[in-house]
């Protein structure tokens, strides 16, 4: 049922999606029982966007929706937008929480669907978004513990493009390192999430990226090539505001996914190498469950490739070590090293070549 003549007005001036467009909601068919979908906005201080969030999810007119949000005790006009929807809500509070990844798991404590995620205060879906993804859910004996789609970002000029693409040499182990696809464009299988602890309250920028390389533990992801949100750049998001703070996090992540590999099949020699490159403790930690659906070989594999991750984590956020980690994969595991692209991110991090690159940033700033 169309909802958008039930909503409040929108704000003058504000038109088009989501403000004076739906999702019609003829797509959805009559006699099908779409699965529960719940959707969490952790919210604080972002008033002047989350209008925009509640109304790009409601205006989906999906039939079996679950919508919460968790206030973290905003004192700006957030409050007054939350209340002017509280019909079409769930569920919300306002109270002070311990940052946004408690606040999600706040609100996984009230959700009681099927699929999961979380969807920020200053992001919002595109039309038909939970449409594209809802068929892409198949049969739950088939194994799929997320479903996704493709990302938009508006710069901070203003510009809405596709987000880059991030994978890797091998493509097929991309899901393995938290690259294969953006987490706001998906949905994850609820009670996956629970088994695998929720999002870790102690990441503060990868908590999407662990709980995306965790829950591929559990199972497949199913992909639809459909444009599903527009996440928004600003002066307080958190990959603008904190871009350097991600580096440690994403290592963090990295060594407490290998802490789900079997510890048979830990290439222990490689992750000593991890710790000695980054500082970073890879230290095995049994965890709470093991996943048994890939293979030894799969799982060698998989810490090759995110060896040459770190590599190129410490490229893009300039440390040391790429050259030491290098001259290992290339001793231990040439095939790998050559088919890889680490041969030219290892001339890049020369000395010589930084000093000529710093030189020529230098000589841009100054035109």
């Amino acid at each position: 049922m169309a909802i958008l003549n039930q909503l409040p007005p929108a704000p003058a001036g504000k038109t088009g999606w989501p403000w004076t467009e739906e999702t019609n909601a003829a797509i959805y068919d009559k006699n099908v029982q779409y699965p529960k979908i719940s959707i969490v906005t952790p919210a604080y201080n972002q008033g002047q966007y989350i209008e925009e969030t509640i109304r790009s999810l409601l205006l989906q007119n999906y039939p079996n929706l679950e919508y919460i949000i968790i206030d973290g005790g905003s004192s700006d006009d957030t409050l007054e937008i939350i209340k002017k929807y509280e019909p079409w809500l769930t569920y919300w509070v306002s109270e002070k929480d311990k940052g946004q990844s408690n606040a999600i798991n706040k609100g996984i404590g009230k959700c009681t669907g099927e699929w999961f995620n979380w969807l920020n205060s200053d992001d919002y879906l595109l039309p038909d978004a939970l449409f594209h993804l809802s068929q892409k859910i198949p049969d739950p004996s088939a194994g799929i513990t997320v479903v996704s789609g493709n990302a938009l970002q508006k710069k901070l000029n203003g510009v809405i493009a596709k987000m880059p693409d991030r994978s890797t040499s091998n493509p097929g182990y991309d899901d393995f390192i938290g690259i294969g696809y953006y987490q706001p464009a998906a949905l994850f299988l609820l009670n996956k999430v629970k088994m695998v602890g929720g999002i870790n309250e102690a990441r503060h920028y990868t908590m999407d990226i662990e709980i995306m390389i965790l829950l591929i533990l559990t199972g497949k992801r199913n992909a639809t090539d459909e444009n599903i949100i527009v996440t928004r750049l600003h002066e307080e998001s958190k990959s603008v505001k904190a871009n350097k703070e991600f580096y440690t996090d994403w290592l963090n992540s990295y060594a407490l996914l290998l802490n789900y590999f079997p510890k048979e099949y830990r290439n222990n020699n490689l992750i000593e190498q991890f710790e000695k490159t980054t500082g970073v403790d890879f230290k095995y930690k049994k965890q709470n469950f093991e996943p048994t659906r890939f293979t030894q070989e799969e799982y060698q594999t998989a810490q090759l490739h995110i060896a040459e991750r770190i590599i190129n984590l410490l490229y893009a956020y300039g440390k040391d070590g790429i050259d030491e980690l290098s001259r290992y994969l290339l001793k231990f595991h040439p095939a790998f090293y050559h088919q890889s692209g680490l041969r030219s991110i290892r001339f890049k991090s020369t000395p010589l070549i930084k000093y000529i690159r710093s030189i020529k940033n230098r000589l841009f700033i100054k035109q």
